[in-house]
């Protein structure tokens, strides 16, 4: 049993009241199957987990819960010492029995995750998966940093690797799937517990309009709730929009940097008529920059259509042209690699290596 966890034990066991929630601190209730019922002291009985023959209550305003003891003790040190320690006469006596009252130290989502996990209630648990994978990842890092539970660290670490990707040949594809109010909500779990998803939920985040960076985004799954980004988290994400064009131009589509820049010497190997393969890749290079190719607004991982990479290669050679289909690709790596750096977080390896750090924490 870690200290922290007997220090919390003894907060809740002792007087059984603390703080309330902070203002946003759970601003996505849990959903429930059916509908809730009301008790005499006005607090719903929380549809899933409030049972008839449960012998302790807890509140999460404005649920209770009311479980089994048994159940508790067998599956956590936590309540372990906490029953050791605890006196009934010392809470709330209600028709819903002794209640400890838990408002501040917990939200509503952490306990239907933290219970659905106790009672194997795997229906339940896909349901809140199913609403937000990312408050379930943040209530797992959270229930298992703060009762000392590395398992669960590692199943929300898990869930976020399935959403975010960290690698180029996951990358175009699995970024496309994510929302940015998806992206918005896992900046500030990465940030704590998974930095190694940063560089996607920052890139996604990159791509929102500039007025929902600055005042915050709709949630497509829960219709009026809007996610914003901290302050700090709104400028990161700005200086990264603002480099997109320049990833683009210098990394991705290097291949007409390098053509402008070598000239007639491009390519590397032998070209039956270089003079003329050259120069059209400088024209298609100036066209693409009149309508806007390189602006900040596109994906760094946008590939050409057929149609456009057609248009591009007719007039190459076919030596040429399977040059720059090799010089594409290395951009697209070169472009995958730059991306922490476009939000200050300077390289995959800094990344990786305060990664192995948390994770290292999470299994002490």
């Amino acid at each position: 049993m870690s200290r922290q966890s007997k220090r919390l034990c003894t907060d809740v066991t002792s007087s059984y009241a603390v703080p309330n929630l902070s203002e946003g601190e759970d601003n996505l209730s849990p959903p429930f199957s059916h509908k809730a019922v009301n008790s005499q002291s006005r607090d719903q009985r929380h549809p899933r987990f409030y049972f008839g023959d449960g012998d302790v209550t807890f509140k999460v305003s404005p649920y209770l819960f009311k479980v089994h003891t048994a159940k508790l003790i067998a599956t956590s040190e936590f309540f372990q010492d906490m029953f050791m320690v605890a006196s009934p006469d010392e809470s709330e006596q209600t028709e819903d029995g002794h209640i400890i009252t838990l408002d501040g130290m917990e939200t509503v989502w952490n306990m239907s995750v933290w219970l659905a996990k106790i009672y194997d209630d795997n229906e339940y648990f896909q349901i809140l998966l199913d609403v937000s994978a990312i408050q379930v990842a943040g209530a797992l890092y959270h229930l298992g940093n703060k009762y000392s539970h590395p398992p669960y660290c590692a199943q929300a670490k898990s869930l976020l690797f399935k959403i975010f990707p960290t690698e180029l040949p996951d990358w175009t594809e699995g970024l496309s799937r994510i929302s940015l109010s998806t992206a918005f909500e896992a900046i500030k779990v990465a940030k704590l517990d998974c930095p190694i998803i940063l560089p996607a939920a920052y890139y996604v985040a990159s791509a929102a309009p500039l007025e929902d960076i600055i005042k915050g985004t709709i949630d497509s799954s829960s219709p009026g709730r809007c996610v914003k980004l901290s302050p700090d988290d709104q400028i990161t994400v700005l200086r990264g929009k603002h480099r997109r064009g320049q990833i683009r131009r210098e990394h991705t589509f290097s291949l007409f940097q390098d053509v402008l820049r070598r000239g007639e010497y491009w390519p590397n190997g032998k070209c039956p008529n270089r003079r003329a393969c050259s120069g059209w890749l400088r024209t298609v290079y100036l066209r693409l920059d009149e309508c806007g190719f390189f602006g900040n607004d596109h994906d760094c991982f946008e590939s050409f259509t057929k149609k456009a990479w057609d248009n591009i290669v007719k007039g190459l050679c076919d030596r040429c042209c399977n040059q720059a289909k090799d010089d594409i690709w290395i951009g697209l790596q070169e472009a995958c690699n730059a991306i922490p750096d476009m939000f200050g977080l300077h390289s995959w390896l800094d990344v990786r290596q305060d990664q192995r750090e948390i994770d290292d924490f999470h299994t002490v």
